[in-house]
């Protein structure tokens, strides 16, 4: 997971969803407190592994989900008819640290961007997939 030439692994989106507790990554990565899970529009992931994480012009912060389930519901809601796919994206804060996150129970909040976390997987939740 340090090596940054490495590209993101790519996960298949499993379905059924629940019985995994809407979980969409190997155990080995949810159970990992160094990485950390952001959901978002299909439309911007070429741009995140491009450029890294970035705060929409309206908020100073990213935010980031402890395990995929909450980060699922946020990348559900970001989809539109311009882009129908959301995406839950893995980033690992082992290289840089998480000291300088803003926690707040299940969601932290990257405030300072200048330093980005690797990008170890992603998964794309399709547009049939509807979230309860």
């Amino acid at each position: 997971m340090s090596n940054k030439n490495k590209p993101p692994q790519v996960y298949e989106f499993p379905w059924p969803n629940e019985e995994k507790g809407y979980c969409l990554f190997p155990d080995i990565l949810e159970n990992n407190p160094k990485i950390f899970f952001h959901g978002t529009s299909e439309s911007v992931l070429q741009r995140i592994l491009y450029k890294g994480l970035q705060a929409p012009a309206t908020l100073n912060s990213v935010s980031l989900a402890t395990s995929s389930s909450p980060a699922l519901g946020y990348a559900c809601s970001k989809r539109s008819n311009v882009s129908p796919n959301g995406v839950v994206i893995a980033v690992s804060f082992e290289a840089i640290g998480i000291d300088h996150l803003r926690c707040e129970g299940d969601v932290s909040y990257m405030d300072d961007l200048s330093q980005q976390p690797l990008i170890v997987g992603y998964c794309i939740v399709p547009e049939e997939y509807a979230h309860v």
